[in-house]
C-alpha cells in the first residue's frame, strides 16, 4: 500500500469520519489531480476492506464560467468514471447569471449550487456522505485569510475534516503529497486555468504569498499551520463545551436569556466570551457580527453590575440585540420582545389556523435579503436566508432548514392524526402523535400542537423537536425559522 493512502487511511479511522454502514460515499469530482486522487485512494480503500457496505459515487457540476474548457472537465470525468465503472451524476449551472441575480460572488454562488446538488444526489440515491478533495494547502490558505480578515480560535481551526454530513479524508497531505500519489500511480487529471490567475484571494495567497513564507521564513509553513489548526480546533470545542455547560444554568426563552453575573464573573474570561457568543447565536442564528469591540463592552457589564455598579446601562448589538443590566443579572433581550408581547394562547379557539410559508412574494423578498414576517392571531412566524446556521436545543423556538428542499406547500398549522415525523437519519418514521406522547406532552393539548408540515411530512414540532429530513448543512441556502406565541402542546 502506497505510503500517502496509508496516511489517509488512518486519519479516516482516527476521525471517524465514515461508520462503515453508510450507503453511498459521494465524491465531487472536478477531474483535477486532488479529486482524482480522493476517487482513486476511496476505491483501493475500499478493494482492501475499508468500506465494503458502501458504494462509491461521483458527482461533477459545470459551472458554465469556462467555456470549452469546463466541457472538456466534464468529458474527462464521463470517460474516467465509465472506465472504472463508477456511477457519475452531472449537472450544468449558469454561475454568472445566478450571481447576476442574486449579488453573491461566483466563489460563493459556486459552492451553493455544488452542495446544494451533493444533497439533491444523496437524497435521491438513498443517503451517505459526500466527500470533497480539500487538503493542508487549502487549510492553510484558509486560515491566513482568517487570520487577514481577524479571527478568533474557531477561525484558526481552519477547514474541518468533517462538518455534518461533509468529510474530507485528503486534510491531513499536502499539495505535494498529492501530485506525487498521482504521479506515482499514472492517474490522469486536468488542469482549471483559473487557478494560476492572481485575482482571487485564495489564488494570491496560493501563488504568491505562500512560496515567498516557504521560500524566506519555513519550508514547514503548511504542515506548521495545519498543527495550529488542530491545536485550535480542540481548544475552541473544549471552550464551546463550556460556554454551553454555562449556558444550561442560565435562564432562557426564545427572546431573553438572563446572566447571574456572580456566577458568570468568576469563570475564566475566554470562557465568558464564549458564553456571551453562544447566547448571540441563539437569539440571532448568527456566528459573526458580534465583534471584539462588543464582546469587551459586555464582559465590562457583567463585572460592573457582579459589583453592584451600572445598572440599567443598556448595550445594542447588531440584529436588534440589546444587553441591558440590573439587580445583580445581566439580560440579553431581542429589542422587538421588548415592544410586542404575545400572548401564548390567543390563538386557543382559532381551529383552522394555517401559515403558508411561501405564499405570494415571500421567496422574492426572501432571496432580496429581507427577513419576512407572518402572523395568525397571535402566532408569528419569522423568515430569513442566512449563510451560518447552529444546533441547538429542541426546546428552542428558532431552527435551520434546506430552503431548497422546503417546496411552496410548506406550512404552519395544527397537528392531525395523519402527520409524520423522520426521527433517524436513515429515514425511520413514526406518528407526530406518538412523538408528543414520547415527549409527555398532556393528552389535552396534543391536538392544540403546531407543526411545520409538506402534506403530512413534519419538519418541526416547534418546541419539542424537529425532523431528520431537510437538515442544513454542509455550505448552501439555509432557512433560518422563528415561532413566536405559541408554547409546547398549546
Amino acid at each position: 500500500m502506497h505510503r500517502y493512502l496509508e496516511i489517509v487511511r488512518d486519519f479516516i479511522i482516527r476521525q471517524r469520519l465514515f461508520s462503515g454502514d453508510e450507503k453511498n460515499i459521494l465524491v465531487g469530482l472536478s477531474g483535477g489531480a486532488d479529486s482524482v486522487c480522493l476517487l482513486f485512494m476511496l476505491k483501493e480503500l475500499k478493494k482492501n476492506g475499508m468500506l465494503p457496505y458502501t458504494e462509491i459515487i461521483a458527482a461533477h457540476i459545470n459551472h458554465g464560467i469556462r467555456g470549452e474548457e469546463a466541457k472538456r472537465d466534464e468529458q474527462f470525468v464521463n470517460e474516467l468514471c465509465k472506465k472504472h465503472s463508477i456511477r457519475l451524476f452531472c449537472k450544468t449551472a449558469d454561475i454568472p447569471k445566478i450571481v447576476a441575480d442574486t449579488k453573491e460572488s461566483e466563489e460563493s454562488a459556486g459552492r451553493r449550487i455544488r452542495y446544494s446538488f451533493f444533497r439533491e444526489v444523496l437524497g435521491c440515491e438513498g443517503g451517505g456522505v459526500t466527500v470533497t478533495a480539500h487538503h493542508k494547502n487549502d487549510l492553510a490558505e484558509t486560515v491566513l485569510m482568517n487570520i487577514a480578515r481577524g479571527t478568533g480560535l474557531t477561525g484558526l481551526s481552519g477547514i474541518r475534516a468533517k462538518q455534518g454530513e461533509v468529510a474530507r479524508p485528503l486534510i491531513c497531505l499536502t499539495r505535494r503529497q498529492i501530485e506525487e500519489y498521482v504521479r506515482d500511480n499514472g492517474l490522469k487529471f486536468v488542469n482549471d486555468s483559473t487557478n494560476a490567475l492572481d485575482i482571487y484571494t485564495r489564488n494570491y495567497l496560493r501563488n504568491k504569498v505562500i512560496p515567498l513564507m516557504e521560500e524566506n521564513v519555513n519550508t514547514g509553513l503548511v504542515e506548521h499551520i495545519f498543527r495550529l489548526s488542530e491545536i485550535s480546533a480542540r481548544a475552541d470545542e473544549y471552550f464551546e463545551e463550556e460556554a454551553l455547560r454555562l449556558f444550561k444554568q442560565c435562564a432562557s426563552t426564545g427572546d431573553k436569556t438572563e446572566l447571574s453575573c456572580a456566577l458568570i464573573s468568576r469563570q475564566k474570561r475566554i470562557v465568558r466570551e464564549y458564553l456571551y457568543r453562544r447566547i448571540f447565536r441563539e437569539l440571532t442564528g448568527f456566528t459573526t457580527d458580534f465583534s471584539a469591540e462588543r464582546i469587551d463592552e459586555t464582559d465590562a457589564l457583567v463585572i460592573d453590575t457582579a459589583n453592584n455598579k451600572r445598572n440599567g446601562k443598556i448595550i445594542e448589538l447588531p440584529h436588534g440585540i440589546r444587553v441591558m443590566a440590573g439587580s445583580g443579572s445581566v439580560y440579553f433581550i431581542k429589542a422587538e420582545a421588548l415592544k410586542i408581547n404575545i400572548r401564548e394562547n390567543e390563538y386557543e379557539d382559532d381551529d383552522d389556523i394555517e401559515i403558508a410559508l411561501f405564499e405570494g412574494d415571500v421567496r422574492q423578498r426572501l432571496e432580496g435579503g429581507e427577513c419576512v414576517k407572518l402572523k395568525h392571531g397571535g402566532v408569528e412566524v419569522l423568515l430569513e436566508l442566512t449563510e451560518i446556521f447552529l444546533k441547538n436545543e429542541d426546546s428552542c423556538y428558532t431552527k435551520f432548514f434546506n430552503y431548497d428542499i422546503i417546496n411552496d406547500t410548506a406550512c404552519l398549522r395544527r397537528v392531525q392524526r395523519s402527520d409524520f415525523i423522520t426521527v433517524t437519519a436513515d429515514g425511520k418514521k413514526h406518528s407526530v402523535m406518538k412523538e408528543l406522547k414520547n415527549r409527555k406532552i398532556p393528552a389535552k393539548d396534543r391536538d392544540k400542537t403546531l407543526v411545520l408540515v409538506q402534506g403530512s411530512d413534519c419538519f418541526w414540532i416547534p418546541g419539542v423537536r424537529r425532523s431528520m429530513k431537510a437538515l442544513a448543512g454542509g455550505e448552501g441556502r439555509i432557512l433560518k425559522i422563528s415561532v413566536h406565541g405559541c408554547t409546547k402542546g398549546n
